[in-house]
C-alpha cells in the first residue's frame, strides 16, 4: 500500500528476501493496480507485486 513511485523500492526488498531466503527469480516482476489513482490518495493506493520462481521448495 502506498504510492506508486514506492513500488520500486517493494521490488527490490522482494528480491532481496528471495535471495536471503535461497529462492531464484525467473523472467520479469508483475505488478498489478488494485486501486483507482483518480479517485484514490496516493498513501492508499493498492499494488500488488508478483515474483515467478525459477525453484520450487
Amino acid at each position: 500500500m502506498g504510492p506508486y513511485d514506492q513500488v520500486g523500492l517493494v521490488v527490490h526488498g522482494l528480491l532481496a528476501w528471495c535471495a536471503d531466503h535461497g529462492h531464484t527469480p525467473g523472467g520479469t516482476t508483475r505488478e498489478t493496480y488494485l486501486a483507482d489513482p483518480e479517485r484514490t490518495p496516493p498513501e492508499a493506493l493498492v499494488t500488488r507485486v508478483q515474483i515467478r520462481l525459477e525453484d520450487e521448495r
